[in-house]
């Protein structure tokens, strides 16, 4: 029956059971306008959403029984985990008015967003709602019109459901083709997850393509970070980073022109969206995320398992050397959306660093390429190098893996790692072993006790020569074999089609030819 619990979809599909992509998210109408059949309807939905969200718009009659108005707020406050209240029908009354009622003492609960514009409010909340989840639109249900003091408009919440399903089908398609993973979340969804003070406009589409902390490297719809220390304050580049193009700041203090996350501490800031960030992206199934540290190699190892697992998955790097507090933040900011296989790297120069980026992105698999007395301005001795190396197993699952040489098993502290640790050598009891074959060459083989039914042995030809090479691309390999690998593929000349193609930043086993001789 229209308007009954109708599930909606976009107007271009005919067959709702034919829709792949498009059959993401869950829009109702319904008719519901009482207390008693708006918690019967939210209820339902609740039944059926799982671990999902339940999304509701709705509004309250002008010129009708006003003691039901703040019932059904309560009623949605307590049943829906986002709620918009906006126009029904108002008639003679003052729009603000009635909402004003549905809200009671509830108007500034952070489930409730106030938007008197109903074609806004159904799109805004089906583009703010993720895949999955479930969008009542209540109150109106067959009714093709809203009423107001001075008459009549057309308005069917079918229609505006429907257009904006297609819209968010549209824009869903564009963002996994083309752009990262900030660009889907707008200003104000930001401001709203994170409590955070954003001052500007308020359209869907405001977001940025990634983070900034530098004008003169700052492009078209950055979101520029004003970080400030001893010598510098980016406060003072502002109005520099809006001559740019900047879409947005994160700075202490107001740029005339700019829309801006108001903060005391940007760095933090960015770091909070960054976290949101790689929550989302991990939410997603089949999603894989490696953290990479260790004294030496950790860069190498990067590039490797880059590498790699590119013939099987979308991958995301650090690029360059942008492995610390400000790095990983703005490596995250520049994933793309469609990337399946996420790698980290993460240095550090004293204690505690390692900890902080750990919980900004808790990866599924942590790998330690090597410990030695480097940095020790920071670590003062081999034992903080140890110490500081094993924060990496924090903030771990059961099933989280940790993939490190042999030699570092007795030494890491594994105290805090709930998950499942894995170890890469020539020793025969390794998860895998190395069996080197001539400089470039090694063969890797898999304990036969492993949980998959076929082991895999390879031999491989990496473009890096030395034993300390083999390693490093052993705990690459590791890595992506305890991901979901299929195994009746062609492994062998995937992975080495993944080498062939490696590019090793400057300074790292470059071979150069001069005069005929090769350096």
């Amino acid at each position: 029956v229209d308007g009954r619990l109708e599930r909606v979809v976009q107007d271009d599909v005919a067959d709702p059971s034919e829709m792949n992509f498009y059959n993401c998210k869950y829009a109702f109408v319904d008719y519901a306008h009482t207390p008693d059949a708006l918690k019967n309807v939210l209820t339902t939905l609740n039944d059926i959403k799982g671990d999902k969200k339940l999304w509701v718009v709705f509004g309250a009659g002008g010129d009708r029984d006003k003691s039901k108005r703040p019932i059904m707020g309560e009623i949605a406050l307590e049943l829906a985990d986002h709620i918009t209240v906006t126009n029904d029908n108002p008639r003679g009354e003052d729009p603000m008015a009635i909402i004003n009622d549905i809200l009671g003492t509830h108007g500034s609960h952070q489930k409730i967003r106030v938007q008197l514009s109903r074609k806004k409010a159904i799109l805004d909340t089906i583009l703010a709602a993720d895949v999955g989840d479930v969008i009542l639109v209540s109150g109106k249900g067959h009714e093709d019109y809203q009423e107001f003091a001075s008459g009549r408009i057309p308005f069917s919440d079918h229609s505006k459901v429907a257009s904006a399903l297609e819209r968010d089908a549209m824009l869903r398609v564009y963002f996994i083709q083309q752009g990262s993973i900030l660009e889907r979340f707008s200003f104000s969804t930001l401001a709203e997850i994170l409590n955070l003070n954003y001052q500007g406009p308020e359209p869907t589409f405001l977001r940025a393509k990634r983070f900034s902390t530098d004008t003169r490297t700052i492009e078209d719809g950055d979101l520029f970070v004003a970080l400030s220390g001893p010598n510098f304050d980016g406060n003072t580049y502002l109005e520099s980073a809006r001559k740019k193009g900047a879409s947005g700041v994160i700075a202490s203090r107001k740029v005339e022109g700019l829309p801006i996350f108001l903060s005391e501490d940007p760095l933090a800031t960015m770091q909070n969206i960054a976290a949101t960030l790689f929550e989302s992206f991990s939410r997603r199934t089949s999603q894989y995320s490696v953290a990479i540290t260790g004294s030496n190699g950790k860069t190498t190892t990067k590039e490797l398992l880059n590498a790699v697992s590119s013939p099987f998955y979308n991958t995301h790097a650090t690029r360059g050397n942008f492995n610390n507090h400000i790095g990983l933040p703005i490596t995250l900011s520049e994933m793309p959306f469609d990337t399946s296989f996420l790698i980290l790297e993460m240095g550090a120069n004293k204690k505690g660093d390692i900890v902080e980026l750990i919980e900004i992105a808790p990866t599924s698999q942590r790998i330690i390429t090597s410990i030695s007395e480097a940095h020790l301005e920071g670590f003062l001795n081999l034992a903080g190098v140890i110490e500081t190396k094993s924060e990496l197993f924090d903030f771990s699952t059961e099933k989280t893996s940790a993939v490190i040489p042999e030699e570092l098993a007795s030494l890491l502290d594994f105290s805090r790692f709930k998950g499942t640790i894995f170890t890469v050598g020539e020793g025969a009891e390794n998860h895998l072993r190395l069996e080197r074959i001539d400089a470039y060459t090694t063969r890797f083989i898999e304990h036969s006790s492993t949980t998959h039914s076929r082991p895999i042995d390879i031999t491989l030809r990496s473009p890096l020569a030395g034993k300390h090479n083999a390693l490093n691309l052993g705990l690459a390999l590791v890595s992506l074999f305890i991901s979901d690998l299929d195994r009746d593929q062609e492994l062998q000349s995937l992975i080495q089609s993944g080498l062939d193609k490696l590019v090793m930043p400057g300074g790292r086993s470059r071979q150069l030819s001069v005069g005929g001789h090769s350096i």
